[in-house]
């Protein structure tokens, strides 16, 4: 069978069938399609290596470029898996901890400490139901049940604290979110979960101390 007339094609079109035939010879023979996709790897983890820095400008152009749709798709990603984000989390601190902490510690240290103190000051606003209050009676099981919960139901910690504020200022009497079974009861303790929470007067809320 004699060579096939390929005058008619282009030089990319040629170049594109010499591709496609390659590809087709490796599928025949596994051992080789094996063998040029580890070189293929490695071949694009080295030419990663030697421009990291372009990666780096390629990543940040398509994050300004497309940040609003990441963060929906991160944040609904977050939303549909709670428990594999959280475990996620946790597994990547252990493994980079040293790293972590490092770059923690630079960034605190290039920072004032006002603009710490604002910066929890703000945080602690946002995320009241996170706050484990003072006493180790009540701080142990608030710690114990926010590592529990997830983050849709922290999100529900946090809007009751916002709606306790909120009447507050509409109608000018102090409202207070309590715990049902009190933190740090007679004989027992309650839990820091959603359903264990209501918003009452702060007189009321005083009054009843450590009673259910």
């Amino acid at each position: 069978m004699g060579r096939a007339n390929l005058s008619h094609l282009t030089e990319e079109e040629k170049k594109e069938r010499r591709r496609l035939q390659q590809i087709e010879r490796r599928k025949k023979d596994p051992a080789k399609e094996a063998e040029y996709n580890a070189k293929a790897a490695e071949r694009k983890k080295q030419w990663a290596k030697d421009n990291e820095e372009l990666l780096k400008q390629r990543a940040a152009e398509y994050y300004q470029e497309n940040k609003e749709e990441i963060k929906t798709r991160v944040k609904k990603r977050a939303d549909d898996n709670p428990e594999k984000i959280k475990e996620y989390k946790k597994a990547h601190y252990e493994n980079n901890k040293e790293a972590i902490n490092a770059k923690n510690k630079e960034w605190r240290d290039s920072k004032p400490r006002e603009y710490h103190n604002e910066y929890l000051r703000s945080w602690k606003s946002e995320n009241r139901g996170k706050v484990v209050q003072s006493g180790k009676k009540r701080s142990i099981p608030m710690s114990k049940c926010l590592k529990l919960l997830g983050e849709q139901q922290v999100g529900i910690l946090n809007q009751f604290y916002n709606y306790a504020s909120r009447i507050s200022e509409c109608i000018g009497i102090k409202h207070h979110v309590d715990h049902v079974l009190p933190l740090a009861g007679d004989g027992f303790t309650g839990l820091h979960v959603p359903w264990n929470l209501q918003v009452i007067p702060a007189t009321i809320n005083l009054r009843k101390g450590n009673r259910s």
